[in-house]
Formats: C-alpha cells, structure tokens, sequence
C-alpha cells in the first residue's frame, strides 16, 4: 500500500509505504508495534517515520514507513491513519516510543483501543543523561522486567532513592 499527500501549492508533503508482505505478515506477529523518526539529511532533508514489531521468532518485522516535514502532531497523526489502513488494528494492540508528545496524542486519535508505552531505552538514555554519576542501569532493568506490580513497586522505591540520593551528593 503507497499513500501520499501534496501541500496546497502541488509540493511533496507525506509518502508513505506497507509493503504487501507486511500486511500479509503482521496477523502472525506480536501486537506490539514499536515507532521512531528519524531526520533525513539529504538535499530535500525530511524525516523518516517507521514501525515495526517482533515476529514469533523474536526478529524485527517492518511494518510501515514514512516520509514527513517533521515529527509534529498532524505527521504523526498522517502515518498512523494510513498505517491502520494497511495493517488494521488487533485486541492488546500496543504502541511503543520515543517520549515525542505528538506520538500519544495520534495514537489516542487513531488507536482509541490501543495502549501506549514508552520505549525502555529511551528512558534509560534519559535517566542515565540526567543522572551521570550515578549507575541506575541495574534498578531500571529489574523495574522493567518485573511481573508482579508488588515486585515492581518495591525495583521502583529503590530507583527513587536512588534519584533522593543524587539531589543530595554532588557529582564530581
């Protein structure tokens, strides 16, 4: 499926693309979809949207592929519309990303049934950026792969005294 959009003026604004295996693809697949963007330098510079999941052989599936302005709402919005003409929708779907505020707002538009997460490593790189002199790896992990919210919430008040600690001690 190959979808595109012009701007008032005739110009290239959106083009997106699911190839056929994809399609035929994702009903065997987890229903996990993991999105990003990522910024295309070229001559007509851009940002490349895309998505994939784990299929159930654990190995990257790709989904759909965009190209955009930008990572704005009404992009983000654009690619999902026409991803879940592609691909549809399933029970349990889940959505995972990067902290973009414009990623949730289109997945609640688009994908009201679905759930949203936050992609583990992102928020690591952002505690580990904000937090450098302190190794948090270990906690974060055993809070991520916790099963029991009792196990969860016990990894996550270490992890918060950890963060009480570093407002106190000054890194060096």
């Amino acid at each position: 499926m190959t979808s595109y959009e012009l701007d008032n003026d005739g110009r290239f604004k959106y083009f997106f693309l699911c190839l056929a295996a994809s399609i035929n693809g994702w009903r065997h697949c987890k229903p996990v979809i993991s999105v990003d963007g990522t910024f295309l330098k070229n001559e007509f510079s851009g940002t490349l949207l895309l998505s994939a999941v784990l299929d159930a052989d654990n190995h990257y599936f790709p989904l759909g592929f965009a190209i955009v302005d930008s990572e704005n709402d009404s992009s983000w919005e654009w690619f999902f519309e026409r991803l879940k003409e592609a691909i549809g929708t399933r029970e349990e779907l889940v959505i995972v990303s990067d902290r973009k505020r414009s990623i949730p707002k289109a997945v609640d538009k688009v994908f009201p049934d679905a759930s949203h997460g936050f992609c583990m490593q992102h928020l690591l790189k952002n505690l580990n950026s904000n937090f450098k002199c302190v190794h948090v790896d270990a906690i974060f992990y055993r809070c991520v792969k916790a099963y029991r919210k009792e196990d969860f919430g016990y990894f996550m008040h270490q992890l918060e005294t950890v963060r009480q600690a570093i407002q106190i001690v000054s890194c060096k």
